[in-house]
C-alpha cells in the first residue's frame, strides 16, 4: 500500500528509500560496464502505478538470449546487499548526488514539468500530503540527510525480505525464451 509522507518522519523514511535506490543503481551500474556482462541498462526505484500503490522496481534489459543470466545477476546483488549491506563510502556518494539533485531543483523551480506539479497537487488535494517548495525540501533534506545512518538503511533493507509480494515480468519478441519459474 502506497505510504503517504505527511510528517517529517514519513519524509526522512522517503530519503532514506532515495538514498537505498541510488545506492543500488550505482552497484547495478558496475554490473553495466563489465564487459560482456548479462545487462544493458538496469536501475531501482519506486514508482506509483496508480494512487494506493507503492511499486518498488528493479528494472533491467539483457542481451538477447540472456534473460535468466540477467535475472541471476539482479537478484544476486539484491541478495549481496541483504546479507552484507552497504558500505559507508556508497552511503556518503548517495547523500552528495542527492544533495546535489536538490539543489538543482532549486535552480530550476522555476521549471518544473507540468506533470511533477499536478501529482503533487494531486497527492496533497487527495491524501493530504504535504507538498513542499524545492527549497524547503531541500533545506529539510540538508537537515535530516546527516541522520540517516548505514545501519539503520541496511536494517531497512533487510526489513523488506518477504514484506511485499514479488512479480517477475518479462516482455520480448515472440521468439523470446521464457525463464522457467523456480
Amino acid at each position: 500500500p502506497r505510504r503517504i509522507e505527511r510528517t517529517v518522519g514519513d519524509y526522512q523514511r522517503a530519503l532514506a528509500e532515495r538514498l537505498y535506490h541510488s545506492m543500488l543503481s550505482d552497484r547495478l551500474d558496475e554490473l553495466l560496464r563489465q564487459p560482456g556482462g548479462p545487462l544493458l541498462t538496469a536501475s531501482s526505484s519506486l514508482q506509483r502505478p496508480i494512487r494506493p500503490i507503492d511499486e518498488w522496481q528493479r528494472a533491467a534489459t539483457v542481451r538477447e538470449g540472456g534473460v535468466e543470466r540477467g535475472l541471476q545477476a539482479l537478484q544476486q546483488e539484491v541478495q549481496r546487499i541483504r546479507i552484507y549491506g552497504f558500505h559507508a563510502g556508497e552511503l556518503a556518494r548517495a547523500k552528495a548526488e542527492l544533495q546535489r539533485e536538490l539543489r538543482f531543483a532549486v535552480l530550476r523551480r522555476h521549471k518544473r514539468y507540468g506533470i511533477q506539479f499536478c501529482h503533487q497537487l494531486a497527492a496533497s488535494f487527495l491524501e493530504q500530503e504535504v507538498m513542499l517548495s524545492a527549497e524547503d525540501e531541500r533545506a529539510l533534506a540538508e537537515r535530516l540527510l546527516p541522520t540517516i545512518t548505514l545501519s539503520e538503511l541496511n536494517q531497512l533493507v533487510r526489513s523488506w525480505d518477504g514484506a511485499v509480494g514479488r512479480v517477475i515480468l518479462v516482455s520480448g519478441p515472440a521468439s523470446l525464451v521464457k525463464p522457467r519459474p523456480e
